[in-house]
């Protein structure tokens, strides 16, 4: 997340720049969405590819267990912290998902340099549409295969990945009729998805047949909206977050999101409380004991609605194991 500063400088003039992508020195060469198919908690870091054009490239996925798909954010790929950190932490469950680790790195402007990075924004935002269009596609040729079914399928994206998987579950559904079992955003992008004239479309509620989004850098390159059937709002979900205090702190936030959720995979969530607004639940003007509650994390209960406000400790950090630049 390297375009931190220089894209909440630039933040105002993204619409001004959405006509004038600026290419690559690969100029016309052809992009792809990649999907990478991990099943086996023994053999984490083996990832062989799929493709919706191949269904002999399925073979493995037990078609009872869950299908997590992980969507890497702006600059980002697929060998990042996000998804490999959070792939691993899914590999172990009792219940024994298998994961698809989506590399759109091709459209993410990956690799280019945090000064140059507020100008491409606008191409990558653009092709939201694209992502979501390949991840519908796939979807549809696992479940026309009889690898998996639409109740089974979680996407999990991050920042600009999670309105790539709003897409992706929109276009499933108009391509299908079905709807997608579950959508987690984590901390969805603000810049160019606030809304307002000229705004992008936005992860929201109907996307899958439940929605849930975790806000830790609201206002910055986080989204000031809701997103979701629930959202959750920790810390207030603005910068800094616990543990991000020290400069480049909006980074560090934007990335909480994603580190919060990684931490529920394998253990209890964190409880969020269903208050007027952050201050209320700080302040005590919230009663906790009879306002609504709900579980933030993997374990979510699909149920929740509304928006959610809690205090949390410092994220836990990335492994280390992987680097993405």
């Amino acid at each position: 997340m390297k375009y931190a500063v220089a894209l909440v400088c630039l933040v105002a003039l993204v619409p001004a720049f959405r006509a004038a992508s600026v290419k690559s020195d690969a100029g016309t060469a052809a992009k792809e969405v990649r999907f990478y198919l991990y099943t086996s908690p023994h053999d984490k870091d083996v990832g062989r590819q799929i493709r919706a054009s191949d269904p002999s490239s399925f073979a493995g996925i037990d078609t009872s267990h869950p299908l997590i798909i992980l969507i890497h954010g702006f600059l980002q790929n697929y060998q990042c912290g996000f998804p490999q950190d959070v792939k691993d932490a899914y590999l172990i469950r009792s219940d024994h998902p298998a994961v698809i680790a989506v590399d759109w790195s091709d459209y993410t402007c990956t690799g280019m340099s945090a000064a140059l990075s507020p100008l491409c924004y606008p191409s990558a935002v653009s092709d939201v549409q694209t992502a979501g269009l390949r991840i519908s596609e796939l979807m549809s040729a696992m479940i026309n295969n009889g690898r998996t079914s639409a109740s089974n399928i979680h996407i999990v994206g991050v920042s600009l990945g999670a309105h790539a998987a709003g897409r992706a579950g929109n276009e499933f559904t108009k391509a299908t009729g079905q709807k997608i079992a579950r959508i987690t955003g984590l901390d969805p992008a603000g810049p160019s998805f606030n809304g307002g004239l000229g705004g992008s479309r936005a992860l929201q509620k109907g996307d899958a047949v439940f929605v849930d989004a975790i806000h830790t850098d609201s206002g910055s390159l986080g989204t000031t909206k809701n997103n979701g059937d629930a959202d959750y709002w920790p810390n207030g979900g603005k910068n800094p977050q616990p543990g991000c205090e020290g400069a480049p702190n909006t980074e560090c936030s934007h990335g909480t999101a994603a580190r919060l959720f990684m931490q529920t995979i394998n253990s209890g969530g964190l409880i969020g409380y269903a208050c007027q607004s952050y201050d209320a639940f700080t302040t005590g003007t919230c009663n906790r004991e009879s306002t609504a509650q709900a579980t933030m994390g993997h374990h979510t209960e699909k149920h929740a609605a509304g928006a959610f406000f809690l205090q949390t400790t410092p994220a836990q950090g990335w492994s280390g194991r992987y680097s993405c630049y």
